[in-house]
This record gives structure tokens, C-alpha cells and sequence, in this order.
């Protein structure tokens, strides 16, 4: 009953969030379904668009804030999600689970957003 009362939960495109979301909201979570790049293209397509969806993810997220996200190329969004961190120390890998789908094996990846500085992509 009182679960309830503490959760909202939003649905919107991330790309455009920073211009949905009320400025200087900031929120506990971010839960995202990226493309995964089946038809976007090759592999340096998914690179700018992991950084550019970290980039928005990170002004969007609290302190600790958690971001869950389900890629199908887990080892690239890792990838780029240690190359964000060593630059700029925004985010912590909490988790990573591969789960088997019909003919994929997709990666959960949870991070947590560190008390750092601004990320400079």
C-alpha cells in the first residue's frame, strides 16, 4: 500500500528527456531498452549512442542513482561505459546478467552514478 505512494514512474524517449523532465529534476532510476543495433548500422553507430544515452542518463540520475539497462552487445556497452567512467568517474558497474531470449543473448547491465564530476564526451 505504501509502495505506491513512493514510486513514479514515467515513460519517455531518453533522447529527448532533458526536455521533458522538469530542470534540475533529478530521479532514482532510469530502466532503458536501447536499440541494439540490429538495423542501426555498425558497431561505432551503438559507440556514440551508448555515450550520448550515458551522457543524458548521468544529468538525469541522483547521486547513486541506478540506471538498469538491456543491450543485446553487453561487451560493447561495457566498453563504453568503462571508457565514460575512466574519463570522467560517473558511473560503477552494480551487475551484469546475460539472459537467454528466443535467439539472442542479451545483457542486464545495472550501474550506479558516482558523486563525481560533470562527464565531458
Amino acid at each position: 500500500a505504501g509502495f505506491a505512494q513512493g514510486v513514479h514512474a514515467e515513460r519517455a524517449d531518453v533522447a529527448g528527456a532533458l526536455y521533458t523532465v522538469p530542470k534540475g529534476t533529478l530521479v532514482d532510476a532510469v530502466v532503458s531498452n536501447p536499440p541494439w543495433g540490429v538495423q542501426t548500422g555498425k558497431g561505432g553507430d551503438l559507440k556514440t549512442m551508448y555515450r550520448a544515452f550515458l551522457k543524458t542518463a548521468w544529468q538525469l540520475l541522483k547521486p547513486g542513482g541506478r540506471l538498469v539497462v538491456l543491450v543485446l552487445r553487453g561487451f560493447l556497452f561495457l566498453d563504453v561505459v568503462r571508457a565514460f567512467a575512466s574519463a570522467s568517474g560517473t558511473f560503477r558497474v552494480v551487475d551484469t546478467v546475460v539472459t537467454k531470449t528466443r535467439n539472442n543473448l542479451p545483457t542486464i547491465v545495472v550501474l550506479e552514478k558516482d558523486e563525481g564530476g560533470d562527464p565531458e564526451l
